[in-house]
């Protein structure tokens, strides 16, 4: 019985952590996960003919709550600036997500219509932090980590760009990103030349750190149940 209500505890926690809803700043617009994510689809800015007059990043939620179901690779998970490709480990030392582990995956996409600079910042809540971030498809150009991740983490009714070239930052040529200390804040910097695209896919998991009022809940809980033993015992 103990372990039972264990288990309730810790499946409420994180129900409430996947519920958490990151915090928007700068040139971004939060969007429900569209149909189509192509070169072109989701163009803003005064030439786009869009919606979205104004130049925006747009940030979806993609999959959440996955376990995966094999190691997965991404371009950095450490703190830090990351501004010229030199910053990024190379291929044969990219770090990876390990299989089973439980993650969450978000998405930030800019394509105007011209080459203007936008710059923001995605911050989770404290029971969530960033784990991974892609952010180029692959120091060799072989290995598309966009691609190799869109049916694992990409929202199920998104159908992702094969543009061989667009989905990616340029490093070096005004794209740039960083990752707080404390791996809650995606800050980004994002110049497109209109050709090609920018996106960035990152990936969160849950951290295991209560919240003060589910404790009290938890022993009040764990109380009733050694009262009820006591008594049966009795």
């Amino acid at each position: 019985m103990l372990k039972q209500i264990g288990s309730f505890f810790v499946v409420l926690f994180f129900a409430h952590a996947a519920l958490a809803t990151p915090v928007l700043s700068g040139d971004i617009t939060y969007i429900s996960a569209p149909d189509d994510a192509a070169h072109g689809s989701l163009q803003s800015g005064p030439a786009s003919q869009g919606a979205y007059p104004e130049f925006t990043v747009f940030f979806w939620e993609e999959r959440q709550n996955v376990h995966l179901p094999h190691d997965v690779r991404v371009n950095v998970n450490l703190p830090g600036v990351y501004d010229d490709v030199s910053d990024l480990p190379g291929f044969d030392s990219l770090p990876f997500l390990p299989k089973g582990k439980l993650v969450s995956s978000y998405m930030l996409h800019f394509d105007p219509a011209i080459d203007p600079i936008v710059s923001g910042s995605v911050t989770f809540e404290s029971t969530m932090m960033i784990v991974g971030v892609i952010a180029k498809k692959g120091i060799n150009g072989d290995d598309k980590l966009y691609s190799l991740t869109d049916g694992i983490l990409g929202a199920a009714q998104t159908s992702y760009a094969s543009f061989p070239n667009g989905r990616q930052l340029e490093f070096g040529s005004g794209d740039s990103f960083s990752l707080s200390d404390d791996m809650l804040t995606l800050s980004f910097q994002f110049k497109s030349n209109g050709a090609g695209f920018d996106e960035i896919r990152i990936i969160t998991m849950p951290v295991p750190v209560p919240e003060p009022g589910s404790g009290i809940l938890f022993a009040a809980g764990l109380s009733v149940v050694a009262f009820r033993l006591v008594r049966r015992r009795g």
